[in-house]
């Protein structure tokens, strides 16, 4: 479901009944959804954003509603019309209500910490997000921003430094806001064949343009692709970024070894668990021996419980653990009396 960006004003008006309108959609920068697809009727959710130009801080969505317009109406509307009709509001009666019988929970843990935490050495999963890590090429872009050679950087975060860039410094075009001028340091940082002179450009004094997405393209190709892990502030652990390019993975595997039945969890250690606190937790809930394994040549902190329990861990980290996101953890069941190594799985 698509959600598109307003002001926190128009929100107000929302809330007091109106639909969204078209000039009030935030359609360039970080917070702009793509309307080359739009459905007329589809559901969709709108959501504000507030702050300056270079700190844009969004909410969650704030109101559902169905669109009032498909792409070709959207490129013929001017600028102009009811966008989404409003059907529902985080103010409304029906909101207000849920609100009111939701029933009360007592916390098992600390109120300091994570609803997710457990005992003393989980304190819920981890943010994980894709960033890039700047070079030296895009460097001198991003230094007015604070960041250097080897910075990571979002998606997100390249978008609001870059809108707030050409804001700042009236570099777009009045008539095509999503046309920027090219001054001296994206002529510098900017990849030579995305641009394109300018109308106004003449031999004595070249001028030349790009449009917005080139020149996010121009700033974020070639960049290498890591993996950022933020952990609860309760947790005490320091954000670290992956490697490689691929998104981590927890672990788990179910096999024999000597005809025995065991079930090994790695990679513990990336996603804020303590392999020996996890290990004694587990011995408690699974009734059986739980060690962590010394041999780390293939596994990063693992811990193996005798028994096939593949199923019933499955569970436990997806839920008491909360980290059911399709790609931290991956289940493989293996019959065979080896273990491969994790780069292979």
């Amino acid at each position: 479901m698509k959600t598109f960006y307003t002001n926190e004003s128009v929100v107000e008006r929302i809330y007091s009944g109106a639909d969204l309108m078209l000039p009030g959609v935030f359609k360039d920068g970080p917070f702009a959804e793509n309307f080359a697809d739009l459905c007329k009727g589809s559901a969709c959710a709108v959501a504000s954003f507030s702050g300056s130009p270079g700190s844009l801080q969004s909410s969650k969505a704030l109101a559902v509603g169905l669109l009032e317009m498909s792409a070709a109406d959207f490129k013929a509307s001017g600028g102009k019309g009811v966008f989404v009709t409003v059907l529902h509001t985080a103010r409304d009666r029906l909101t207000l209500e849920e609100l009111a019988t939701q029933p009360e929970t007592v916390a098992a843990c600390s109120p300091k910490k994570s609803s997710f935490c457990v005992e003393d050495f989980y304190f819920g999963p981890p943010v994980l997000e894709e960033v890039r890590i700047i070079s030296s090429a895009a460097a001198p872009f991003f230094a007015a921003a604070g960041l250097v050679k080897g910075s990571a950087i979002t998606q997100a975060e390249t978008n609001q430094i870059v809108s707030a860039y050409v804001d700042s410094r009236k570099l777009r075009n009045s008539d095509n806001k999503s046309i920027i001028r090219a001054d001296n340091l994206l002529l510098k940082v900017c990849e030579p064949n995305l641009l394109t002179e300018a109308p106004n450009s003449t031999l004595a004094q070249p001028l030349f343009q790009i449009t917005y997405q080139d020149l996010i393209t121009s700033l974020t190709r070639g960049l290498k692709v890591v993996y950022r892990l933020t952990f609860p502030p309760e947790s005490g652990l320091q954000p670290f970024l992956t490697a490689g390019s691929k998104p981590p993975k927890l672990v788990l595997l179910e096999t024999k070894v000597n005809g025995k039945d065991v079930t090994r969890i790695s990679n513990l250690v990336t996603f804020g668990i303590d392999p020996k606190s996890f290990s004694r937790h587990l011995r408690t809930i699974l009734a059986c021996s739980v060690n962590v394994l010394d041999d780390t040549s293939h596994y990063t902190s693992a811990v193996q419980a005798q028994g096939a329990h593949a199923v019933r861990l499955s569970k436990l980290l997806t839920g008491e653990h909360n980290l059911f996101v399709p790609y931290l953890i991956l289940l493989v069941f293996l019959h065979c009396g080896f273990l491969p190594p994790n780069k292979d799985i």
